[in-house]
């Protein structure tokens, strides 16, 4: 039934909604507000946390990706596509900084896309092809074993977004190759 045909006064929804809610008060009264069940409790005291520094949270994404300060020399990896992954894990590690400087993150996605002759972009990016996922997944490998404050997830950040799990399964895939080179 539309409203132009009901056979009460009323004109329109607006007159309706406060004929309502007048009708609902007069019949239940006022709506209660609810009364905690149980004891009043006092609010609990702050729980000391751990001293712990803030993990510095990644201002960057690849847009924004500069190169580092210091321009690297060209790196020889780039020309040598069919160089063994060895070879090419060890130029990485020669080339990527040992203690932490600032930006060692995006220094080291540099070194490892200019050796596997990827872009940064890509080693960055959502792609999940095989030529840009190995550099990838050796590059987050690299930042966990070189620099182990990093949390898992600190680094996933760093490499697109990337999840926890994923930073720990390269680590698992490559970690034994990237401890022997840095042994030796």
């Amino acid at each position: 039934m539309k409203l132009t045909e009901m056979e009460d006064d009323v004109a329109n929804t607006r007159d309706l909604t406060e004929r309502y809610v007048s009708a609902r008060a007069r019949l239940m009264g006022p709506i209660p507000k609810p009364e905690p069940i149980g004891p009043k409790r006092e609010p609990p005291e702050p729980v000391p946390s751990l001293s712990l520094p803030p993990e510095p949270e990644p201002d960057w994404c690849p847009e924004m990706w500069a190169p580092p300060e210091r321009p690297l020399p060209p790196l020889p990896g780039a020309l040598l596509p069919d160089a063994p992954l060895e070879e090419k894990v060890a130029l990485v590690l020669a080339h990527v900084p040992s203690s932490r400087t600032p930006n060692l993150i995006s220094r080291l996605q540099y070194v490892t896309a200019s050796v596997f002759g990827v872009k940064v972009r890509d080693i960055c990016g959502r792609r999940r092809a095989a030529d840009v996922c190995e550099p990838r997944m050796i590059a987050m490998a690299i930042a966990k074993e070189l620099y182990p404050s990093l949390s898992l997830p600190y680094i996933g950040r760093w490499f697109g977004g990337r999840d926890r799990t994923t930073v720990l399964h390269a680590r698992q895939k490559y970690g034994p190759l990237i401890r022997k080179l840095i042994d030796r």
